[in-house]
């Protein structure tokens, strides 16, 4: 199979994006930049462009939170 598996559920669409995208996000203190900085995945995020909604993770927080961008 060459793409995920599509999906009618949105519920399960976002969540099966937010599995694939955390599985290759870079975690704190690997990637030092330059003397104490490091590189990370501060946030991941997806948009349904039809609905206007806004779905996000944070690094400190992977709850799927969702922002309405028409209200």
């Amino acid at each position: 199979m060459a793409h995920a598996p599509k999906s009618d559920d949105e519920t399960e669409s976002v969540t099966n994006f937010f599995n694939i995208l955390h599985s290759v996000e870079q975690a704190k203190r690997l990637d030092e930049i330059e003397p104490g900085k490091f590189e990370y995945t501060m946030y991941s995020d997806c948009m349904n462009l039809d609905k206007g909604i806004l779905y996000f993770t944070t690094y400190d927080n992977n709850q799927i939170d969702a922002v309405d961008m028409n209200n």
